[in-house]
Formats: C-alpha cells, structure tokens, sequence
C-alpha cells in the first residue's frame, strides 16, 4: 500500500511541475475526415495567448491511425 501512495504523491509532483512549467496551450477538438478540427475554447486560448501571430501549426505528439480512430 505504501508504494501506491509513493506513486501516486509523485504523479502529483510530476503534474504539478508540468503545469508549472508548460508555455502552450491545451488543444482540444477531433479528426474529422483526417482533418483536426479544434473546438472553440481551443481557438480562443490561441488567439488570446498568440494574439499577434501570424502563423500557426498544430503538432501532435501521439501515435495516430485513423482507421482505428474512425467514428462508426
């Protein structure tokens, strides 16, 4: 049981110093015919965070088969 606390009081940390230390913004939304579609909140975190950029690109850092991901 002891080690199941350790663990889960150092994801804590671990989250804790994520939040900390990220710059970006959390992107939200779904593939859509192999497209990424960001859903409003998304958008409005970059234009408020990136107010005066004038390019953009959406990176994403997972492994992605959108044959597997299809909606039914």
């Amino acid at each position: 049981m002891a080690k199941i606390e350790n663990d889960r009081e150092a994801l804590g940390h671990a989250i804790r110093a994520f939040n900390e230390q990220r710059s970006g913004v959390v992107l939200t939304g779904e593939i859509i015919e192999g497209k990424v579609v960001l859903d409003e909140a998304a958008l409005r975190a970059i234009k408020e965070k990136f107010a005066d950029a004038k390019v953009s690109f959406v990176a994403v850092n997972a492994p992605f088969d959108p044959d597997v991901h299809a909606a039914d």
